[in-house]
């Protein structure tokens, strides 16, 4: 990929992200989308962390064995 087709790539992105950013956070049907899918992200969220923990003690457990 040269230089500038990966400008153009995160520029577009940029904007897209920007974009979605600013629906989610300043209108009122982002915000309704919103509070729709903040719980299933912290279910997520928290279904990460534990993974991250149990991985953690697995990787211990080896070192230990």
């Amino acid at each position: 990929m040269t230089e500038r087709s990966c400008v153009l790539t995160a520029a577009c992105a940029g904007a897209v992200l920007g974009g979605i950013w600013g629906w989610l956070f300043l209108t009122e049907s982002g915000t309704k989308v919103r509070e729709r899918i903040d719980p299933a992200l912290d279910r997520t969220l928290d279904t990460l962390e534990k993974a991250g923990s149990l991985l953690e003690i697995r990787a211990q457990f080896k070192k230990s064995a």
